[in-house]
């Protein structure tokens, strides 16, 4: 706040805060800038202190922020051993970043309406009956 007010002073632009009754064109205007200032600053160095020591303690009772892992170690290893393993087949390192993923199902028809329109009724079915032949066990 007080870079700020410097930075106006520099440009000849007074700072009147109409709702604290601050006025820097006067002595006594400038001091009560500073002096709140000088509290706002102190507040965050208060705060971040105090959020510091918090995180502290927190680190000496075993306890460590931050997000769980979404992998167990088991999961990360096989995939840096699969990820070593690959070989030179087309997979995911061949395609462009911005290709579409290949996809099983057949193509859609093409609609004058848009090309990402829901397919017909019978489609959507037959859709759907594939994905849940699918997804069952095998028998």
């Amino acid at each position: 706040m007080t870079e700020l007010a410097a930075q106006l002073d520099e440009h000849g632009i007074d700072l009147i805060v109409l709702k604290q009754g601050i006025d820097t064109t006067t002595p006594a205007g400038r001091f009560l800038f500073h002096v709140i200032a000088a509290m706002d600053e102190m507040t965050a160095d208060l705060i971040s202190e105090g959020t510091l020591e918090g995180l502290e303690s927190a680190r000496a009772r075993g306890r460590t922020g931050g997000r769980p892992p979404a992998l167990t170690e088991l999961q990360v290893s096989k995939a840096r051993e699969m990820y070593e393993e690959r070989d030179g087949r087309a997979s995911g390192s061949t395609r462009s970043p911005r290709s579409p993923r290949p996809s099983t199902s057949p193509p859609r028809p093409s609609t004058a309406t848009s090309p990402r329109a829901t397919p017909p009724a019978d489609q959507r079915l037959w859709h759907s009956a594939v994905f849940q032949r699918a997804c069952q066990p095998a028998a």
